[in-house]
């Protein structure tokens, strides 16, 4: 087509129009945007918008700013509203805690919340964390027994490998300050061991009979301990305890606190820990008659005393019923027969000891072991074994002329008769 001078004056008015229609070509395009945005205009159709005319569209962009400020004013009121519900709750806080600081650090501040909760760090020595007790306890489990390994061959363990052949079924409490190392330092295959709390035959009943019954010890060891925590939660009230331990303490015969006392005399709680052992050697003696009888088996009640409440040194075995004989002097010389040392109780600190009966002649010491039930038997290794108080009874009531001491054989763990044990003969009376 050819471009005359009427076609270019046609043009250039056409122009000039378009221009007039769109004054402000950018405020328009931005009312676009936001008319896009809103909600309110998704459904219009692009020829209608196309045919709007210019103050319409001003107005609405004024209308989505006007929408879009009063939303941010919104969001600001409803953050300021939050963070004084945050401030308010802190400031009750520390009014609670009688604090005069007021706290002004928001709750999602991090450096607050440390602040107020710490967490332990696991694997510190020397620490109470349950991790770092666990990981020392089995550290330490393993390293002991690679110890004992080194120590022990194999032949150590050649002579018991196929069965077990103890000497004594000993009944203990479970205290964790009762271990074996504190009577028999080489317990293995020697001692039949039953534990529970407070040293009880009737709550191990199964396993005290099969010591005597099938493994046929010649000793049942009841080992009661001074400080029993069972023993002096029976002579209180227990009722908020577990049934399981509840129903353990229940069969604990021990002489009750006053209602209302909270810390008894600790005479009282050690003469109901010597009450106990009476009380469960009572029990096994008329259980275990028949035993007694044939003299196959003799039941000895001890106090382990780590406290020093006996007053005879810290760490003391002593021994206060056989076959149900709790008369002192009796014991005395029955500890001496056997081997043991008898060591004088000490007066407590700021009180005037009572003297002990004492057996000055040889004609006591034969009266006061002749009340010892015990008989030999020579059907088995295990009656040799109870029979060696009889041997050394017999040995001092019947001493050599001229001999300042006796010398019997006590049984070896193999239940041989070749370790010598020196007796102490009490002189003859003038």
């Amino acid at each position: 087509m050819r471009i005359t001078a009427k076609n270019l004056l046609v043009l250039v008015a056409l122009l000039a129009s378009t221009a007039c229609k769109h004054p402000d070509s950018e405020e328009g395009s931005e009312s676009s945007t936001e008319e896009h945005s809103d909600g309110d205009d998704k459904d219009e159709k692009p020829h209608e918008k196309a045919h709007e005319k210019p103050g319409k569209k001003l107005a609405d962009g004024a209308k989505a700013k006007s929408k879009a400020r009063a939303k941010r004013e919104s969001e600001s009121r409803a953050d300021d509203e939050k963070l004084a519900h945050v401030e308010k709750g802190h400031a009750e806080d520390s009014r609670g805690s009688g604090s005069s600081q007021e706290s002004h650090v928001s709750a999602a501040d991090p450096s607050d919340l440390l602040a107020k909760k710490e967490y332990d760090v696991p694997f510190i020595e020397g620490h109470r964390d349950p991790l770092a007790l666990t990981r020392g306890f089995l550290r330490d489990v393993l390293a002991d027994n690679a110890k004992y390994m080194q120590k022990h061959d194999a032949g150590f363990f050649k002579d018991f490998a196929g069965a077990q052949t103890p000497r004594a079924t000993v009944i203990t409490c479970s205290d964790s300050r009762v271990q074996t190392s504190a009577f028999d330092t080489t317990a293995e295959n020697d001692d039949f061991m039953i534990r529970n709390i407070g040293n009880q035959l009737g709550n191990s009943e199964g396993s005290v009979e099969y010591g005597i019954h099938h493994l046929h010890t010649p000793v049942l060891f009841i080992l009661g301990h001074t400080g029993c925590g069972a023993v002096k939660a029976a002579m209180g009230d227990y009722s908020k305890e577990s049934d399981a331990i509840s129903h353990e303490l229940s069969s604990l015969h021990v002489p009750q606190r006053k209602e209302g006392v909270k810390d008894e005399d600790p005479k009282l709680w050690l003469d109901a820990v010597v009450d106990n052992v009476n009380d469960q050697v009572a029990v096994a003696v008329v259980k275990f008659d028949d035993e007694l009888s044939r003299g196959v088996l003799t039941i000895v009640g001890a106090i382990y005393d780590f406290r020093n409440d006996l007053h005879q040194g810290p760490g003391k075995v002593a021994i206060v019923n056989v076959n149900g004989v709790t008369d002192q002097a009796k014991l005395k010389a029955f500890t001496k027969s056997v081997g043991g040392t008898v060591v004088e109780e000490e007066p407590a600190p700021g009180k005037a000891g009572k003297d002990a009966p004492a057996i000055s002649s040889l004609s006591e010491l034969r009266q006061a072991l002749a009340h010892i039930p015990v008989r030999a038997s020579s059907s088995d290794v295990h009656a040799e074994a109870a029979s060696d108080v009889a041997h050394a009874a017999m040995s001092m009531a019947h001493p050599r002329p001229h001999d300042e001491h006796a010398v019997v054989k006590a049984p070896a763990k193999d239940g041989s008769h070749d370790v010598p044990m020196k007796i102490e003969h009490a002189p003859e009376a003038e």
